[in-house]
């Protein structure tokens, strides 16, 4: 079980009257509290899925109404493309247009021939190309660029533990390596910067192709009121997030309260103690040796 932070909210007002400000500020000062003391949890997210691939295209690219033809007489929706999709286009010959992605945001004439769509990004240079369109999902805390196969995670990651594509643990390695197509027949990747994941040309190719992120993260900040019926907070950190709330609440002009911010301050620190211990228990003796130096 789990919380969204709507409901951490409702916790808190049934105990002390204060307004919605409030609370959002004191769960964000517990939060950093907690993510400034403790290693982190143990997670994994789906960060890429590569979708339909069509190769052997030849598409005009119009800079004015931002419009891809297909010059081959086909139809994208028959191709099985739709408006909201994430495209990318790789052109077949050295300096060909490689864009690293593209939104479609609708169909002009959805033919049976020279089927056109229209996209949001720019394009700057008319031009017809041969090449190859995908369409790829990329969960929207992350970047993805087909092209370099650069893979920006998000701030919340505090370190990749383990990189998966599809059911196959990659293994790390340096840029170099990584970039060397002598060794293209090996599954790896590289960390080029805290969080940029490196994945290799020949990976991340096929369709139904997806790569799954280890990670050890941080909770997140609410930024938005969306964000509060969106994030959960795990059931073994409730009441880590309620004491630290609390005590700041407590420890606060208008509510203060010496005694009960006292206790829950120590009831904050004895979960983070305790929670620390656990999570270093759950993982596995390798990975508790390398990450967990602490």
């Amino acid at each position: 079980m789990s919380m969204t932070f709507l409901e951490i909210k409702q916790l808190v007002k049934a105990e002390v009257s204060v307004d919605k400000r409030k609370i959002y500020r004191a769960i964000n000062r517990a939060i950093r509290r907690i993510n400034g003391m403790f290693i982190g949890y143990l997670d994994t997210e789906r960060a890429i899925t590569v979708g339909n691939i069509e190769s052997s295209l030849t598409l005009t690219f119009a800079a004015i109404g931002k419009t891809i033809t297909d010059d081959d007489g086909g139809s994208f929706v028959t191709m099985g493309f739709a408006a909201g999709d994430k495209i990318y286009f790789a052109g077949d010959s050295a300096g060909a247009l490689n864009v690293t992605e593209m939104t479609i945001a609708s169909f002009t004439t959805v033919a049976a021939t020279n089927d056109t769509i229209v996209v949001t990004e720019t394009i700057v240079n008319d031009a017809a190309i041969a090449g190859t369109l995908g369409v790829f999902t990329v969960d929207s805390n992350y970047t993805w660029n087909f092209d370099s196969k650069k893979l920006t995670v998000p701030n919340y990651v505090k370190e990749v533990t383990e990189v998966f594509e599809n059911t196959v643990q990659l293994v790390p390695r340096d840029l170099e390596y990584v970039s060397d197509t002598d060794y293209d027949d090996e599954t790896c990747y590289a960390m080029i910067s805290d969080n940029v994941i490196k994945f290799p040309s020949w990976l991340m190719e096929a369709e139904d192709d997806y790569a799954d992120i280890e990670m050890i993260r941080n909770i997140p900040l609410i930024t938005t009121d969306t964000d509060v019926t969106v994030v959960y907070v795990q059931s073994r950190m409730e009441n880590m997030l309620l004491a630290g709330i609390f005590f700041d609440i407590y420890s606060s002009k208008d509510e203060k309260d010496v005694d009960l911010a006292k206790i829950n301050f120590d009831d904050f620190n004895n979960s983070i103690s305790n929670y620390n211990a656990e999570e270093v228990r759950r993982v596995p003796t390798k990975q508790r040796e390398l990450k967990y130096k602490y």
